[in-house]
């Protein structure tokens, strides 16, 4: 597993941990990573994990990938290496996130900083100007349950007895509360 920092001129744009073994990046809705940027081919490049290491692959892409500064068709990314695609750069670290020591609901709570920032990627992605896209796990799924909750879902929920249920245990997120609603069960939302 592995760390990507995407950026677009220092903005950070996304980070995510990352254990495929390859990873696609490109401008089309078929790669892992997709980079919303004319500069970018629609298959850019590819990340390879093999055993201890990492290496990216340009994939014949039109204006080229570039590691710390050089050209490359393939490198062994190493701690630190700044990977430029287009105008988007990609920091590499093999900083793994730090293990769960506890067993954790898979419902979570977060903060109202960390709820204002998922809000306006939603609404960046709805409006076509979000950079990232297809991260490894991302919201898909809005929905309001009887009390006046919205939850965000990963996998498609579906209405069971007491509300919105996650058959597949993918993410649940909850996201803000609102008056109760009498039409819960027709709430549901595909982003």
């Amino acid at each position: 597993m592995y760390k990507l920092t995407i950026r677009d001129n220092n903005n950070k744009l996304d980070e995510m941990y990352v254990s495929h073994d390859i990873l696609k990046i490109g401008r089309n809705a078929d790669n892992d990573i997709r980079l919303d940027d004319a500069t970018v081919s629609s298959h850019h490049a590819e990340i390879w994990q093999r055993d201890n290491t990492v290496e990216i692959k340009d994939c014949g892409s039109t204006n080229g990938t570039y590691v710390n500064g050089n050209a490359i068709t393939t490198h062994t990314l190493n701690d630190n290496d700044i990977v430029v695609i287009g105008k988007l750069t990609i920091s590499y670290s093999s900083d793994r996130p730090a293990p769960l020591t506890e067993e954790i609901d898979p419902t979570t709570t977060i903060s109202r900083g960390e709820m204002q920032h998922l809000l306006e990627r939603i609404e960046q992605y709805k409006s076509g100007k979000s950079a990232t896209t297809n991260v490894s796990r991302k919201l898909n799924w809005i929905v309001q349950d009887a009390s006046g909750i919205w939850w965000g879902f990963e996998l498609e929920p579906v209405i069971g007895e007491t509300g919105w249920e996650n058959p597949n245990n993918g993410m649940k997120i909850l996201l803000k509360e609102e008056a109760s609603n009498e039409n819960w069960r027709d709430s549901l939302q595909k982003l």
